[in-house]
């Protein structure tokens, strides 16, 4: 496989995608006509026996051709104008026979693979070397060498905007060499590996990263908050919810190429096989175009994904867009608590068309309120929780309180008992010494 190297995509080609005119493309077919593959006219030119100046001669046309279909000047860009009748001889533009027979299939596919991948890593589109791109032109737009269907690299073409992009590769091969290199223009719905979460600046001082200010909260009777507490902990009956969702032919291409891209990379690995097939619905498989339906059954086939096959066979619809619904059984809430209708609509904010402006007004108001709703039940938790921890102090300070009266009252009658029976031995004492001197006298 063809290297690609990070330095090479650093500087960004600015130029934008211009899209084929069609009424032109069939003028300029028409002009080398007698160059076409599968054309029948007397003035056919036979491809297969041709001198070497006879080849030179009819690539520069070609090559011309292909120049005037940008509408670029080869004397304007002579080193590859150059280049590009020198990659048409090399790879035998004129005697393809099939797309994928041509000389310069190979060459194309492997750059092309780079391409895409670069386009999916740095999330923006790369061009492919100016003498690829044109030499593709040659064989596939005025040869018109066909393909016997979408292959991998018309697929790739069409996805990454090869054609579109083609001027540019032209106008930048002097300066930046036959390499690939990468635009400033950015893919579309392309999303980050990682992206470092920040706080949207419409939130102003809402925004998540402030600290939450406690306001005053006058504190509610005892038995109500009880009754909040255990009116919220009592089981409610489950609902069963119904979530209508659409994809569009768009978003599934988004998804599935790079999958597609990293399979033809790997050589059908196991890995990828498993990572596409797991990336796949049959939501997605339905709104795909027929060339890629086709692309995933013969992949899953020979891959023995066997459930993506029966989907990309049954998927005969040329659809663009699907809708389905989907149901969900979730624990009951009760209705008159606003708050879930508030998470509710931002939960269906990514199933929803809406523009940048409702969706930041919609979170904007949808975290306000949460942030009140959190900050009231805080304050109610703690002021319940005061009470509640504040009466089992007392009662355990009461009962703490009887306890040692009653031992203080324990000591006090022991203390007592000791004194009374101390008192008693020692007056038993003096009487007994009485009686003994008495004897005595």
């Amino acid at each position: 496989m063809a290297k690609h190297h990070e330095d090479d995509s650093m500087i960004e080609v600015s130029d934008p995608p211009i899209g084929w005119d069609e009424g032109e493309l069939t003028r300029i077919q028409e002009e080398y006509k007698t160059l076409q593959k599968d054309y029948k006219g007397v003035d056919a030119i036979d491809t297969r026996n041709l001198s070497e100046t006879e080849q030179r001669e009819y690539c520069r046309q070609l090559v011309q051709g292909a120049f005037q279909l940008l509408h670029l000047r080869p004397e304007d860009y002579p080193d590859c104008f150059e280049a590009c009748i020198r990659k048409c001889l090399i790879s035998h533009a004129l005697q393809a026979p099939a797309w994928s027979r041509w000389g310069g299939y190979r060459d194309v596919i492997l750059k092309i693979r780079d391409m895409a991948y670069l386009s999916e890593l740095h999330g923006k589109y790369h061009i492919l070397p100016a003498t690829s791109v044109v030499a593709s032109i040659v064989v596939k737009g005025l040869r018109k060498v066909k393909t016997g269907g979408v292959d991998e690299i018309t697929f790739l073409m069409m996805r990454y905007k090869v054609f579109e992009f083609a001027h540019a590769s032209v106008k930048h091969f002097n300066g930046r060499g036959n390499k690939i290199t990468r635009t400033k223009h950015a893919l579309p719905n392309w999303k980050p590996k990682a992206v470092k979460a920040e706080t949207p600046s419409c939130f102003g001082g809402m925004g998540l990263s402030q600290p939450i200010l406690h306001r005053p909260f006058e504190m509610e009777d005892t038995k109500s908050q009880a009754g909040i507490v255990l009116k919220s902990q009592m089981p409610l009956p489950s609902v069963t919810i119904t979530t209508t969702k659409k994809i569009t032919r768009e978003q599934a291409v988004d998804l599935v190429v790079p999958h597609m891209v990293k399979i033809t990379r790997e050589l059908w690995s196991t890995t990828a096989n498993d990572e596409c097939a797991a990336a796949l619905t049959k939501e997605i498989v339905i709104v795909l175009p027929p060339a890629v339906k086709e692309w995933l059954e013969m992949w899953s086939r020979q891959a023995g994904k066997q459930e993506v096959e029966v989907w990309a066979r049954e998927a005969t619809e040329d659809l663009e867009t699907y809708e389905w619904g989907e149901t969900q059984v979730v624990q009951g809430r009760p209705a008159a608590e606003p708050i879930y209708a508030v998470i509710n609509e931002l939960e269906q904010l990514h199933n929803e068309n809406v523009t940048s402006i409702a969706a930041s007004y919609k979170l904007h108001h949808g975290t306000a309120m949460i942030r009140q709703y959190i900050m009231g039940m805080e304050e109610k938790w703690k002021a319940w929780a005061y009470k509640e921890v504040s009466k089992e102090l007392l009662e355990r300070q009461a009962a703490i309180a009887t306890d040692v009266s009653f031992i203080r009252r324990s000591f006090e009658e022991n203390d007592e008992r000791y004194w009374k029976k101390r008192r008693a031995n020692m007056e038993n004492a003096a009487n007994n010494d009485g009686a003994q001197t008495n004897w005595l006298l």
